[in-house]
């Protein structure tokens, strides 16, 4: 089931969304087959992620409710994970409040769990939240406060996403030489 799931999001990383969406659905009966709580959230969390990013909003809706649901009874890093995948779903639906919501909880929970490249991540996007609310001097400050975070710990993608959403929120200030 674990092998299964982090295949889908494979698949789902290289364009093959039918295959994702198919092997998904195999990790979670995989899962149901067993009686490990956490293998069964991760599988259902990891399958409510794809089936977001294949715009199947309310399968995804029901997939991350189970899977937090489990998550409560799991590891501290599937509540962790499954913070992460809330806020990508409400990222989906335009819940902009439960987006930033999300990612504060996740901070919080990798933070505990000393998982700081996954904190930093969660914190590049809890920035981000504020420059689509259009608080953008808000952005700037935490996109700062994150890149940091994000070199500190190496994590190269997160960082170019800062400074990209960094550069938005500039260029939305009129800082436009800064902001290039």
């Amino acid at each position: 089931a674990r092998v299964l799931a982090d295949e889908a999001v494979w698949h789902w990383r290289h364009g093959a969304s039918d295959l994702a969406e198919s092997v998904a659905a195999e990790a979670v009966a995989a899962a149901r087959e067993g009686d490990d709580l956490q293998t069964l959230a991760m599988a259902r969390g990891r399958q409510g992620a794809v089936l977001t990013y294949l715009g199947q909003l309310d399968n995804a809706r029901v997939a991350l409710r189970e899977a937090e649901a489990l998550a409560e009874s799991a590891a501290p890093r599937v509540r962790s994970l499954a913070a992460g995948w809330r806020a990508q779903l409400a990222s989906a639906l335009g819940d902009l409040g439960e987006r930033r919501d999300a990612y504060r909880r996740a901070v919080e929970l990798y933070t505990m769990e000393g998982d700081l490249r996954r904190a930093a991540g969660a914190e590049m996007n809890l920035a981000d939240a504020s420059n689509r609310v259009g608080a953008y001097a808000e952005a700037e400050h935490a996109l700062r406060d994150a890149l940091e975070k994000c070199r500190r710990v190496g994590y190269r993608l997160m960082e170019g996403y800062a400074l990209a959403n960094l550069g938005y929120a500039l260029a939305r200030q009129c800082e436009a030489v800064e902001a290039l």
